[in-house]
């Protein structure tokens, strides 16, 4: 049990460590003027904006954005810090955009049951989610069968891509 707590004091005070650990605050920082301090439930109301990705390893931000920014989050982009880097990623879909498409699987806030084309299946949805890339919705599932049981034939839980409208 000493050596572990060794172990965690010698990694606090590690350099490399330490280091990473002030990019990720500088980041944290350049993420939330970006998002205008809007807590991450509310950032739909940001028009075009999908999501933000924090690499604090590379000392980089990547936004996900549908059209162009505005010219405050572009003004933020063009003041980075020293040795900060930003890359602007087109996005499919704005984040308001895929709440609006979640909320149409959901009844009362919560998820709906979904019938598989293919099959005729019913499966239960257990999370919702907007793609950090904007691309899509991640929707997790089970079958009526239980929780926890898949079956893993059907094309779903091999991962073939499905969209929903």
């Amino acid at each position: 049990m000493k050596g572990a707590a060794v172990g965690r004091a010698a990694q606090k005070t590690d350099p490399r460590v330490l280091a990473i650990l002030k990019k990720q605050q500088a980041l944290d920082k350049i993420a939330g003027d970006i998002t205008a301090g809007i807590s991450e439930s509310d950032r739909a109301r940001l028009s075009g904006f999908t999501d933000i990705e924090v690499d604090a390893e590379h000392n980089r931000l990547r936004l996900h954005w549908k059209g162009t920014p505005p010219q405050r989050v572009q003004r933020i982009l063009a003041n980075l810090p020293k040795g900060v880097t930003a890359e602007v990623v087109p996005a499919r879909y704005s984040k308001a955009e895929l709440h609006k498409a979640r909320n149409k699987l959901l009844r009362g806030g919560k998820p709906t049951a979904l019938r598989l084309d293919s099959t005729g299946e019913r499966i239960r949805i257990t999370s919702i989610e907007p793609a950090v890339d904007g691309g899509s919705l991640e929707i997790g599932y089970d079958g009526d069968r239980g929780a926890g049981k898949r079956d893993a034939t059907d094309s779903l839980s091999r991962g073939a891509p499905r969209e929903v409208r």
